[in-house]
């Protein structure tokens, strides 16, 4: 959002707790029906707490538009912030936003610009922590041929920073962080609504319904994906992609409403592989079953939590 939110600070972690809370508790009215009754959810302990939660969301966000409207506007002729291509800085979300509100070129309100804060930062932060553990995770029996392409990228250099360059070279990494979001979609189901009467199989699925689509069976589907429940990078080869169909594989979703953060999650892993696998040698912390018992809320989470065990490499010598 272009702003420093210190979340992970132990003093200043309110906005992400409240949020956590909050969005765990909307789940549970989805998945237990008589809290979708008002009159029902009054009475219990987790509506005020709903509401105070609620309300401390609305007010961070609200406060933290008017700082950013008040900047705005205060820099709007000012062209002293020099990027290196066309002399500006790139903007963050909530500056683009903004931008465009204020000349007229949105008719976002402002509870919609509060929305549009909390599900985008929800949404980031909270799969962001699943699709970077699931690839370190799972990566024990392959990261061999893991650190070898890593090595052929940054040779004995163990610290110097990712580049878009080296993603690019990342070609085994990427179908080994594109399995890991095969096996363990981090959002298993995706709502959405028919927005007009669709014919599937004979069946009519009238306009309005509520439609869920459960990744997590399509990614497992053996017709699509040989011994779906194995761990094998191999299922994104060039050759076995060929002819597959673009929606047999949605860890992202599809569609005008894909992720917003796909790419930038894709870069994020990648980053995490690289430096993880350059200085530790990544080992299993617990036995195989366990490593298998998933659990969902909100996002995808191995039950028992993730167990591993770093080993450092042995710097390379020379001479």
């Amino acid at each position: 959002m272009g702003i420093s939110m210190r979340s992970q600070e132990k003093n200043d972690k309110r906005y992400l707790d409240s949020m956590t809370e909050y969005f765990y508790m909307m789940v549970d009215m989805y998945l237990k029906p008589w809290l979708q009754i008002p009159f029902i959810f009054w009475l219990t302990p987790g509506y005020k707490r709903m509401k105070e939660c609620q309300s401390y969301l609305t007010n961070f966000s609200e406060a933290l538009i008017d700082k950013k409207v008040k900047q705005y506007r205060e820099n709007l002729n000012n062209n002293a912030i020099k990027g290196p291509e066309n002399g500006k800085q790139r903007k963050a979300f909530l500056d683009l936003v903004i931008d465009s509100v204020e000349n007229n070129n949105s008719t976002f309100s402002k509870e919609d610009i509060i929305g549009e804060i909390n599900i985008l930062t929800f949404t980031g932060f909270e799969t962001a922590a699943s699709n970077t553990e699931f690839p370190v995770h799972a990566i024990g029996d392959i990261q061999a041929k893991v650190y070898e392409e890593i090595s052929d990228i940054f040779g004995d250099d163990l610290d110097r920073p990712v580049t878009m360059e080296d993603f690019n070279n990342m070609r085994y990494v990427d179908k080994v962080i594109k399995e890991s979001l095969r096996l363990y979609p981090v959002v298993p189901l995706i709502p959405r609504e028919a927005s007009e009467d669709i014919e599937i199989n004979g069946y009519t699925i009238p306009k309005g319904s509520d439609v869920i689509f459960n990744i997590y069976f399509l990614h497992h589907n053996p017709k699509i994906y040989p011994d779906p429940e194995e761990f094998n990078p191999e299922h994104f080869s060039a050759e076995r992609c060929k002819g597959r169909h673009p929606y047999a594989y949605l860890p992202f979703s599809g569609g005008f409403r894909k992720c917003v953060g796909a790419k930038y999650a894709i870069l994020q892993m990648k980053t995490v592989v690289a430096t993880v696998i350059r200085h530790f040698v990544v080992q299993p912390a617990c036995d195989r079953d366990e490593m298998k018992r998933l659990c969902a809320h909100i996002t995808l989470r191995l039950a028992g939590g993730f167990k591993i065990r770093l080993e450092p490499r042995s710097k390379p010598t020379h001479g």
